[in-house]
């Protein structure tokens, strides 16, 4: 079985989550590819809307939440007037490259870990152009604006806790499958924290507070870290992860490069055994990360959210015990501090992440393809 996953770099976590399926693909013995959907059309599309994206997200967070609530409800609109958004027209111009790619490159399966390929696969099928199983993946914890609009062959959604609201955006309840957000297989092993700790040049006799804020470094974590610092004693260190934000990583360690209690880090692919050496993590609600956190089982405190999906992100998580969080900087610090110092409120969050968040997502995305394809685990 040969699968493709048509992502967008709009963020990390579709790559993320496209990358675990792939994972799991080699893992059963198939094969797949991850292609850049928008640079189908053009590695300058790709670049334009990508980092248009991304720097609105970093530099404008309430412009971007302004534009969030008025696509979901311009989105809301056209459902209801049964019409197509400009959206779905854009994606759909993408349609004549995609179809020359499928051409050249055949599969038996296409996942789309975010809204455009999805829209422009439903195009393709309402066309009644030849495709193989489509997949489409939601990557939040809310149906997104314009995401209702695709009518892929399979919608997987992150979890039994979304499926009223994917129904009330349109979705039959029937076409929803809720396996969870797929993630690296890396955050379902355990070396044990020890061992993390000593792979990672981690202090192994202190507590360890974990703050990332995403593939962009995201939120406001120079603020945090000084809170933190402030309230908590000194056998408790923080590990910062800042990601590809290049500002954020060089202000840190100028300010911090000579302290024990703090340790600094890039880009890093070893954001699983972080998880594991720690005991309490910070992080903004986005999707993957949050999936990841309690797939990996840590107590979590979510820091403030990008405005739009990842405020439906937090409030999940926190309504449903997975998670706490607070308004300000100042009182998710002393939120966090409170957590850390109740083990059984800690376990209790775990217990919940465990139950209410599925592990082994994109093993079982490759297992419905392989039941639907009539295939079997190769020997």
């Amino acid at each position: 079985m040969h699968v493709l996953v048509l992502s967008c770099n709009t963020g990390g976590g579709h790559n993320s989550a496209g990358s675990a399926v792939l994972e799991a693909l080699q893992a059963r013995g198939h094969t797949g590819e991850r292609v850049d959907f928008l640079g189908l059309a053009g590695q300058k599309v790709s670049d334009l809307v990508c980092g248009a994206y991304v720097g609105m997200v970093k530099n404008l967070p309430a412009v971007f939440g302004v534009t969030y609530s008025v696509g979901r409800a311009v989105s809301t609109a056209e459902r209801v007037l049964s019409v197509k958004s400009p959206v779905y027209a854009a994606c759909a111009q993408v349609i004549p490259e995609l179809n020359r790619y499928l051409s050249q490159h055949p599969c038996d399966a296409i996942i789309a870990p975010h809204t455009f390929p999805a829209l422009a696969l439903t195009e393709m099928k309402r066309r009644g152009m030849a495709l193989p199983i489509t997949v489409a993946v939601a990557t939040d914890y809310t149906c997104t604006p314009f995401f209702e609009e695709e009518d892929c062959d399979f919608t997987l959604i992150p979890s039994q806790l979304c499926v009223d609201e994917f129904v009330r955006r349109g979705f039959s309840r029937e076409k929803l499958v809720p396996l969870g957000i797929p993630v690296s297989d890396g955050f379902q092993r355990r070396l044990g924290r020890r061992t993390c700790r000593e792979m990672l040049g981690l202090e192994q006799n202190c507590r360890w507070i974990l703050i990332m804020g995403g593939s962009m470094g995201a939120g406001h974590i120079r603020q945090l870290v000084r809170c933190l610092l402030y309230l908590t004693p000194e056998q408790v260190r923080l590990a910062v992860i800042c990601g590809s934000n290049g500002k954020l990583l060089e202000g840190l360690r100028k300010k911090y490069g000579h302290s024990s209690r703090i340790q600094v880090i890039g880009y890093t692919d070893q954001v699983a055994r972080y998880m594991e050496a720690c005991d309490l993590l910070y992080t903004k609600p986005g999707g993957i990360t949050s999936t990841e956190g309690a797939v990996m089982g840590v107590p979590m405190v979510h820091m403030k959210p990008i405005p739009g999906c990842e405020t439906r992100n937090r409030q999940l998580f926190t309504q449903n015990g997975m998670s706490v969080s607070a308004r300000g900087v100042l009182a998710q610090a002393v939120k966090g501090w409170h957590l850390l110092d109740d083990p059984e409120r800690c376990q209790r969050m775990t217990m919940a992440q465990r139950s209410q968040v599925a592990a082994g997502a994109a093993g079982r995305v490759v297992e419905l393809l392989e039941r639907q394809l009539g295939e079997v685990k190769p020997e």
